[in-house]
């Protein structure tokens, strides 16, 4: 009779310790790398394209300047709904950092071919110069998520339009679309 009592602990252990590890939630497998987490657990890849840094200078620089970053098309081919609920993991070595000062979620002003955010502007001549990255920066809540990333959700509801998620660091942009 012992022997079965411990046979059926044995059991019941492992499969306590199988269902711990596969509870564990998927992680993106690289650095930097930001995707949409939907309702299932699953992380949902995101349009990546490099940031395209442009300067604007007008009449030569008498009528200031401005400097963006921009990106390729009109629209995000990646779509969600406004009554999604809207989810992101990105995997970060923080080491203690803040999350929320090196993730950033912009709002994308698009015109015919491409979108953008303008990051500073200058006055005529470069005087006055300002950044003005804030200014298209929304605010996000972050919370840990796993073992090395970082699961993050806009402060507020995300109205129709394009949007970028940029990380310190990284040379890219992840780009989705709300409609």
């Amino acid at each position: 009779m012992n022997a079965f009592r411990f046979v059926v602990y044995a059991s019941m252990v492992l499969s306590v310790s199988v269902a711990q590890e596969t509870a564990k939630p998927t992680e993106p497998e690289y650095n930097r790398v930001a995707f949409y987490l939907d309702g299932q657990g699953s992380l949902v890849t995101l349009e990546r394209q490099q940031i395209n840094a442009q300067v604007k200078v007008k009449a030569l620089g008498f009528g200031g300047a401005k400097s963006s970053a921009r990106f390729n098309g009109a629209k995000s081919p990646v779509r969600f709904k406004a009554d999604d609920k809207i989810q992101f993991v990105i995997r970060l070595d923080t080491q203690g950092e803040d999350p929320t000062t090196l993730i950033n979620l912009d709002v994308l002003t698009p015109t015919k071919s491409t979108r953008e955010v303008v990051v500073a502007k200058a006055g005529p001549m470069g005087i006055h110069g300002e950044s003005t990255k804030g200014d298209a920066t929304l605010s996000i809540n972050c919370a840990k998520y796993g073992e090395h990333s970082i699961r993050f959700v806009p402060a507020a509801k995300l109205p129709p339009g394009e949007y970028v998620i940029t990380s310190k660091g990284s040379h890219e942009g992840f780009l989705f679309g709300i409609d």
